[in-house]
């Protein structure tokens, strides 16, 4: 005869557990330091974290001063201007691209322009120093005119052609003076023109600018 229902009479037997392997061991190793390894680490950071700013900074400091080297050449440039107005449109059509340049791209450029306006404005300046010498000494009958060898016809053939023309005026080729050079002289007086000593008035401004703007400047003394 078949027992519809089949009890666990054994209570006090314990239900068996699936065995569990052990875990096995962690095969990573965590390194220790000592102290004096701590101190010495710390020390390489702050070495290292130095050694970066201090190269920041000298970059940042040498991108400053050629900033403020080329800011003062610019800066010199527009002082001359105000003494060479006749090279003013020469140099606006090409200070767009020297404001890029480095400082001796720009003292070299305008090296190479400087003998271009000698010849371009010498003769508009000698021309303008003559008549204003004979406005305001037309009674003088001594005026003598010497120019340079490069100057001397052009200049007499612009102020014959000039309006109002001027004639009976002997321009005389005076080998001492600058090919451009002009040398004006009369019974009371005398007067010059030279664009070699303009140009190199122009390489003494821009020294003195510039040296004069990037000297160091001085700590402030700390008030008591």
């Amino acid at each position: 005869m078949l027992r519809p229902f089949t009890y666990l009479r054994d209570f006090d037997a314990e239900a068996a557990e699936p065995d569990v392997p052990a875990a096995a061991p962690d095969p990573r190793t965590f390194p220790k330091y000592s102290e004096e390894d701590m101190e010495r680490r710390c020390a390489e950071l702050r070495q290292e974290a130095f050694e970066e700013g201090r190269l920041a900074g000298e970059k940042s400091a040498s991108e400053a001063y050629a900033a403020k080297h080329d800011a003062l050449v610019i800066e010199a440039l527009d002082q001359i201007l105000e003494e060479l107005p006749q090279a003013r449109n020469a140099l606006d059509s090409i200070l767009g691209d020297t404001e890029k340049q480095a400082t001796r791209a720009l003292l070299e450029l305008l090296r190479r322009l400087a003998p271009h306006l000698s010849k371009e404005g010498a003769l508009t300046a000698a021309v303008d120093l003559v008549q204003e010498v004979l406005k305001q000494h037309r009674d003088a009958p001594t005026l003598v005119v010497k120019a340079g060898r490069l100057i001397a016809d052009p200049l007499r053939r612009t102020l014959q052609e000039g309006k109002p023309p001027v004639t009976g005026l002997d321009i005389v080729v005076e080998p001492s003076l600058s090919d451009f050079a002009v040398h004006l002289s009369w019974d009371q007086g005398a007067v010059d023109f030279d664009p070699d000593e303009r140009i190199a008035h122009i390489g003494m401004l821009i020294d003195q600018i510039i040296l004069s703007r990037l000297k160091p400047e001085e700590p402030e003394t700390p008030k008591e």
